[in-house]
Order: C-alpha cells, then structure tokens, then sequence
C-alpha cells in the first residue's frame, strides 16, 4: 500500500521584478489616498460617534443595571429569610421590620393570588393588571412605570419569588421612579447628560448632566431637545428612536454644534425604561482624528518598507508555495498522506480502474487510553509503526492516510467483506508484535467502518464515500464484539437517527421532556407496596408520546449525556421526596439507576452525598442500583463507593444480576444492601425443574448474605406465585404495577397497594 509523493509544482512566468514594483507602488498610493478621503469623510466620523456613544452608553448601563440589581439583590435576601416560614405571622413580622427602609419603597408581598401590605392587610385599592401578571408570572421581573394608587406617584415594581414556603408566594417591592438609580454615579466623563427615560412619553424618570453643561434636563427629554434646537425633525428623530424600545443612535444639530443621542432599554427592568446619555460628537470622535492622521503617516512610511521587502518577498515566494503545497498534502508527525492527499489518490485510481474497492476507516479503539496508558511520544512510535505496516502491506493500486486522533483512511481492492476483515486481522497481528505494546501488555484493535465504492444506486465523491466510511466507523464503537461496520442505508438511516437524538437531548433536557417515572414495588411480607424504582421517559412534543430507555440510553452511555441525564432525575426524586415530606404525604424508598460512566465521573460522591444532604432526606429512603457488569469490572472502584454511600444513609443494590456476567464474586467482594434479578432468570429453560433450582440457590445465597432479593419483570399471576414460593422479597413487574408518572404514583402510594390493588393506568 503506497501513499504518493506530492509533484513539484511547474514552473510558471512571473512578471518581472522591476514592473511589480511599479503596480505594489502605484497601489499602495491609492490605497493611501482612498483611505485618508474615506477616513476623513463626514460619513465616517458619524458613524464614529454613533458607535462610541453606544461603547459608552454601554458602560453606563452596566453601571446602572447594576444599581438596579441592587433592589432585587435586597428583595432575594428578604425572600431567602421567607423560605422557612412555618407560619403566615413569621412573613408579616419579617416583611413589617423593613418598613420605612428606603431600599424597598413600598413593600408587600404575594399570596394564593393576594397581595399583603407589609402590615399583612390585603391590599384592595390597587387594580393594577401589570401588577397582577407579575405576580402570576413567579419569576423574578418588573413592571413598566404606572401610576400607583397606594403611593401615589410613578412606580416601578419589582417581583421576586419565594420558593419552598407554604405561606408566601412571592414580594413585592413599589419604587417611586425617580428613586430607582442614582444617576450621578452613572454618567461618564463624554456625555453632556444621562437620564432614565419612559419611552411612551419621553417622561425623564431620572437623570443628571455635566457640570459645564448649562441646559437643564427639565422633566421631559422631548422638551429639553426642543430647547436645543428649532429643527423639528431633529426631535422627531430622537422620539422615533426611544419609542423603538431597541439599542440606537441619532444626530441632532444645533446652533452649530452637533449632538449624538444614545438610546438603549435597560434588561435589569425587561426593556419597560430606556437609558438615554447625549454626548458632543466631536469630542466623540477625538481619538479617531488623532488615530487617523497617524495611521496615514505610517502607511507612507510603510511604502517604503514594502518596496524593499517586495524583492525578497518574490524570490521567496516559489520556495514557499512549493513547500506550503507539500505540507498541505503531508501528515507533519507520521510523515505520511493526510486526507486531501489520500482524496486525490483514490480519486485517481477508482475512476482508472475497473477493478473493486472499498474505503476503510480505521480508527484505533479507545485511543484516548492508549495515549494516556502510553505517553505521546511512545504512542506515536506505535502510530509510525502502522504506517510502516500499512506501506508494506498493500499493492501498487492501494493507498493510505492518516487523519489524527488514531484514525487511518484505507483504498483497498477486495473480492470481499471477508476479504477486508481478514486484512484488517493480519494488520493487528502485526501491529500488536511491536515491543512497546508488548512490554506494557497492551492490545491494540481498530474499530472499522467500510463503504463500498461501487454500491448503491447513486455513484458518491471520494469526499462523501470517506464520509460513509468515517460514519460506519463510528457506528461500529459501539458494537463490542464485532466493531466491523459495512455502511448501507439502514447504517445511514440508524446513525441519522442517532444524530437526531444528538441534536434533541440537551433542548430535551433543558425543556423538561425527560420525566421522571416510579415503578411501585411490592413486599411479600407486608402484602403493600415496598419501595419504588426511579426511572425515566423521553417526550417527543411532535410525536405526542413516549419514547423508553432502550431507545436512547445506550446511546447516551456512549456520548456522556447519560452523565446529566442521571443526575437530573436524581435531581427529581429529591425534591419529591422533600417535597412530599414537608406536606406529610405518605413516601417510600425510592432506587435510583447510576450508570458506569456516571458513577466513574470525578464528582459522582460530591454530587449524590451533597444533594442528599441539601435535601436533607433522611437515611434508607435512597437507593443506588449499580450494573453487574459495573460491578464485575471494578471491583475496587465500586467497593470504595459502596463504603462512601453506606457511610451516608444510602443503600446499594446490585441491578441486572444474571443478564450477561452473573459472577459470585460480587456477592463476595462487595457488600451491597440489595440483589436485583434480572427478567432472564424467570425465562423458561429447557429443564423447569433446574430452572428453579438455580433461582432457589441464588436467593438463598443473597438471604445469607443479608441481601434482599428483588425479582424484576413478574408480569403473570403464575410468576408471581413463583417466586414467591422460592422465597422472594420483593417483586417488581406489571402484575404489581407498571411504571408511574409522578402524580399517578402519588395516587397509588396513597391507595389500597396490596397485591389485590390494580392500577388504572393503562
């Protein structure tokens, strides 16, 4: 397998050296000419001053929202002390002791659609919509400026939600308008004024000008624009710009002096007032007169320098484009073809040959490990030596590249797919002799994605079938036996499918579409429900319905999300749990699934102890199900963890047992608190009698290692009666009760749960 040699690129005529010259030279003039009429124009200095007023307005409206954060950083620390309270005279003696305190003007607060003076008296004489939306809205916000009938003055309200308590939804704090911000702190040193500003009237909430400027801003921005000029369409310019309610400029001149008006609505009060600043544009666009005539004189000087460099800089230039042309084609630490080179050769060679190719990526499994089981620089040894391996290995038709993070792009003539893998094979028995992989007892294996050049009913680039290739490759990842992947439509069809998930889940998880289901599990003993297993359910808005696990978490095992996906439904159980606590409703412990690469993760302790305790659930109601296979390849890992969560009143099952590894060292090496059986174990055997047997042992293997037993998937009476004959605890299945949404499992949990109750969820 050969990889080509970039041709050197022919010789071409250049012109001589003495008439570039002249054209750079003669260039350069004009640009400097254009640039000093440009620079200079009217046009240009405008758009100058527009843009620095808003740089400056920008500033002062961080200065100013920042104030006004102020008032709602003081109302989140009132509410952070109404989050506890138990009873609605604690919020009336809070809210009362901030009376007469000026940060809060008028302060009330919100309650099952009431609102209270700080008094606690209802308050009636207001009928404010605004108000009441605010209110309804429970996010934190504010009002645009009204007329307020308690205070009687021009108000601002600002709304802040109380979470967590029984008796106060929400406060309330009435501003009069022109309390809002201290301006004197807000104006910068290049505007004549700067005011707060109603955009439906021009009314000046608030503002204050320089002390060199002699007029006054009066009550009214509209009226003090009259004063500086006559020119009625000057003020109407500005009205058009403030009545907009967006970020913008506009120009008023008068008696010879020419103003830039900033306008730009401030976020802290959702938009409702502007901040406007009026500033001369020629002190504006000083810096930029002093700028531009600097510029022009180092482009002058530049001349010069670009005339003498312009001789070198042509004789280099063949040099340079030669050797630039061969970096392009070349892997610069493997020394071999990279993918542009490799996209040229094999378009080259299929389309001249009559012969049968495929397009091979090969990527090397679990790279990352490697590099760092390795070190980079004997990864890179290991990757020099494939290239060598693949350079001997091919014939004269065949070629190679390589594409970084461990992956190569193979042409290959074959007969077959047995054909290629059969190569593929050699190639890793020869890689795999290399002393540095032998010496650190390392296996290296590719994960490989073919496409068939000349498959398919339409005839694909060279670019789209390594495309093809590359996404069979990646497909193959996750088949752990046999990561060798032919791309076809059904490939393309179940990778587009995999995209499309991809692409859905962090909107998914952002919008609440994952929802948290509890199956109900029942106690043998008891004859009622026992404890609940957490699981979840993904809902497709455009399709109106469900999608279950199998359909996406393997998925997301692979790309990580499973991460945020565990926790976040980690997140929901507890704050049902605490939740229902803290209203005395009827709860039972609640299991909650961990996969491997969540409870790899750095912060997997940190986070699920930390929550619990902030939550403050109390010991037992938690439990984590970890998977067998988690457990049967760490060992340690697992034992360090199970120590960890037993040490904080959490109980640790182990999920799945049976289903592919079912090793009794587990049940040796970790004591865990919970022994889940999987589905297969109630399959039927071609020996019932051995069937039962086997679970018998089991069961009385986990009792004697004071192990509960739970039996998953008893979906029939005659399962049912089964495993409880063989002395199971708990039982798991739709013959019990199928999975819950939160507010049904509610309903069960507070029903009749013996084995006699049937849920009407259908």
């Amino acid at each position: 397998m050969k990889t080509s040699t970039p041709k050197r690129i022919k010789k071409r005529e250049f012109v001589p050296i003495f008439k570039r010259t002249v054209l750079v030279f003669a260039l350069i003039l004009m640009i400097v000419y254009l640039a000093s009429l440009l620079l200079n124009s009217s046009v240009f200095y405008s758009e100058s001053a527009s843009m620095n007023a808003l740089l400056h307005l920008d500033r002062d409206l961080e200065v100013a929202n920042n104030l006004a954060d102020e008032h709602f950083d003081d109302l989140y620390a009132i509410a952070d002390q109404l989050q506890y309270a138990d009873s609605k005279s604690v919020v009336d003696e809070v809210v009362y002791s901030y009376i007469g305190d000026d940060r809060f003007g008028d302060l009330r607060y919100y309650s099952n659609g009431q609102t209270f003076s700080a008094q606690g008296t209802v308050v009636t004489t207001e009928v404010n919509d605004a108000l009441y939306a605010l209110s309804e809205s429970k996010k934190a916000g504010a009002t645009a400026v009204y007329f307020d009938m308690v205070v009687e003055k021009d108000c601002i309200a600002l709304f802040v939600p109380v979470r967590g308590s029984a008796y106060v939804d929400g406060l309330l704090s009435i501003l009069p308008a022109r309390e809002l911000i201290v301006m004197d702190t807000v104006l910068n040193e290049t505007a004549c004024c700067t005011a707060i500003v109603k955009p439906e009237d021009g009314r000046i909430l608030s503002g204050v000008c320089a002390d060199d400027f002699s007029t006054s801003l009066g009550s009214n921005l509209y009226d003090f624009i009259s004063t500086l000029t006559s020119d009625n369409y000057a003020v109407q310019s500005v009205t058009e710009t403030i009545s907009n309610h967006e970020k913008g400029t506009c120009t008023v001149d008068a008696f010879g002096v020419s103003y830039t008006v900033a306008v730009a609505p401030m976020d802290t009060f959702d938009g409702h007032i502007l901040l406007v600043s009026v500033s001369i544009s020629d002190q504006l666009t000083e810096m930029e007169r002093t700028f531009i005539n600097h510029i022009i004189s180092v482009m002058a000087i530049a001349v010069v320098a670009l005339i003498v460099s312009l001789v070198y800089a042509i004789l280099y230039y063949r040099k340079t484009r030669r050797e630039l042309s061969e970096a392009l084609l070349t892997d610069p630490t493997l020394e071999c073809a990279n993918d542009e080179q490799f996209r040229r050769d094999a378009l080259r060679v299929i389309y001249a040959s009559k012969s049968n190719y495929a397009i091979v990526a090969c990527t090397v499994r679990q790279y990352g490990f490697l590099y760092d089981n390795l070190g980079e620089q004997k990864t890179i040894e290991m990757l020099k030596y494939i290239v060598k391996v693949l350079e001997s290995s091919g014939s004269g038709n065949e070629t190679f590249a390589y594409s970084g993070d461990g992956k190569f792009m193979l042409l290959m003539q074959h007969t077959s797919d047995r054909a290629i893998r059969g190569k593929i094979h050699l190639f890793e028995a020869i890689i795999n002799k290399l002393d540095i992989l032998r010496e650190t007892h390392t296996v290296m294996k590719f994960n490989v994605g073919v496409y068939h050049v000349f498959a398919g009913v339409r005839r694909r680039t060279v670019p789209e079938m390594m495309e093809c290739a590359s996404l069979a490759c990646d497909y193959a990842k996750s088949n752990v036996n046999d990561p060798f992947v032919v791309y076809t439509e059904t490939v393309n069809a179940e990778i587009a499918r995999g995209e499309k998930i991809e692409a859905q889940m962090e909107t998914a998880l952002e919008n609440h579409d994952f929802k948290l289901f509890l199956q109900p599990k029942y106690n043998v003993a008891r004859d009622c429900i026992d404890s609940a297993e957490a699981l979840v359910r993904w809902f497709d808005p455009n399709r109106g319905d469900y999608l279950f696990p199998a359909e996406f978490i393997e998925l997301f095992e692979t790309n990580g999300f499973i991460v945020k996906l565990d926790k976040f439904i980690y997140m929901e159980v507890l704050n049902y749990l605490s939740r229902a606590a803290e209203r005395g409703e009827k709860i039972v412990p609640v299991s909650v699934n961990v996969s491997r690469v969540t409870a790899m993760s750095d912060d997997f302790l940190d986070f699920y102890v930390g929550q619990k305790k902030l939550h403050r659930i109390g010991d037992g109601f938690l439990t984590l199900e970890f998977t067998e296979s988690f457990a049967m390849e760490n060992y340690e890992k697992i034992a360090d963890i199970v120590e960890v969560l037993h040490n904080n009143g959490m109980r640790c099952s182990i999920d799945d047992f049976g289903v592919g590894y079912s090793s009794f060292n587990i049940l040796k090496q970790i004591p865990m608190d919970e022994l889940k059986l999987d589905r297969l174990f109630l399959a039927a055997g071609k020996d019932s009698a051995r069937d039962r047997l086997i679970i018998e042992a089991v069961m009385k293997l986990a009792k004697s290692l004071k192990m509960s037993i739970v039996q998953e998937g008893v979906e029939t009476k005659e399962l049912f009666d089964l495993v409880v004959g063989l002395g199971c605890d708990v039982v798991q299945g739709y013959y019990y009760a199928k999975a819950l949404p939160l507010e049904e499992y509610r309903i069960f949990l507070n029903s009749n749960t013996s084995i006699k109750y049937k849920s009407l969820v259908k």
